[in-house]
């Protein structure tokens, strides 16, 4: 890497080698102590509620903060957007709507969800997060960009999902389950950027 500079104090900067690659330590340990306040923390991933770390008599805590469950709708529009980096990027990305349930029973979970992969144009709409059951699947409208918007409604007994703008499927929604809460997530262990999100309620529909 080359510098230009317009000044004559400048000096070249040294840096150690990055550390080598190492497998994942068999014993994991965290007393929380060097993080800022209202921050997250390493290696621990919450599935519903939210963990961060507090001052708690002058001791740092990791406190669950989250007091009640999930708003469960059963009418809604949940609206991302996103960007899938080039490298170590994830291979898709969900949205779903009426979500019955996370947490350690996040693989049975299921509701409304609508994956998009597009480096392969593909989508999928399921009535589970496991893709158990489809209820729709077909090709996106052209993906030029790394940077998307997908959408996901249910309204009078339809979903409607979008990618960039363009609608990609209108079905008649499942019966189960009735009502649920909003989600987003990847397929695989990926990087996503999210850029912004929008969840509408009934009223707004």
């Amino acid at each position: 890497i080359y510098t230009l500079s317009t000044i004559t104090t400048e000096t070249k900067e040294a840096h150690p080698n990055p550390p080598q690659p190492s497998p994942f330590p068999q014993v994991v340990s965290d007393m929380f102590e060097e993080y800022p306040e209202n921050s997250g923390r390493n290696y621990l991933a919450p599935q519903i509620g939210s963990l961060e770390v507090r001052n708690v008599n002058g001791k740092r805590v990791a406190r669950q903060t989250v007091l009640q469950r999930p708003v469960y709708w059963s009418e809604m529009r949940f609206t991302v957007w996103f960007a899938i980096p080039a490298n170590n990027g994830t291979s898709g990305v969900f949205v779903a709507v009426r979500v019955d349930r996370g947490g350690c029973q996040v693989q049975n979970a299921q509701g409304i969800f609508f994956f998009v992969f597009p480096s392969t144009r593909k989508f999928i709409v399921s009535n589970d997060i496991a893709r158990k059951y489809v209820l729709k699947e077909g090709w996106l409208p052209s993906a030029t960009y790394r940077e998307h918007v997908i959408s996901l409604e249910i309204h009078k007994g339809v979903a409607i999902g979008k990618f960039d703008s363009r609608q990609a499927f209108n079905i008649s929604a499942p019966e189960t389950p009735k009502n649920g809460f909003a989600a987003v997530g990847t397929d695989n262990y990926g990087y996503i950027d999210l850029h912004q999100y929008l969840l509408q309620g009934p009223q707004t529909l």
